[in-house]
């Protein structure tokens, strides 16, 4: 028996269930899976500026800002 007929046969067994009420909608890890998408789209939507290394960052325009001195 193949491995897809063994799928068939239980999911064939849970709907000749009777009285067998479907799980509510949403559930709990309906509600953390789309609270962590939101998470990620939020600190993608924010930049992530923190996390940026020192070679994206913009030198500074003048010796001034370095600190430099003649």
């Amino acid at each position: 028996m193949s491995w897809f007929e063994t799928i068939r046969r239980k999911i064939r067994y849970r709907a000749d269930q009777k009285g067998a009420t479907p799980p509510p909608f949403p559930t709990m890890s309906t509600f953390f899976g789309i609270a962590a998408i939101m998470i990620v789209i939020w600190l993608l939507a924010s930049g992530l500026p923190h996390l940026r290394s020192a070679y994206d960052r913009s030198a500074p325009f003048n010796n001034i800002d370095t600190g430099a001195t003649k």
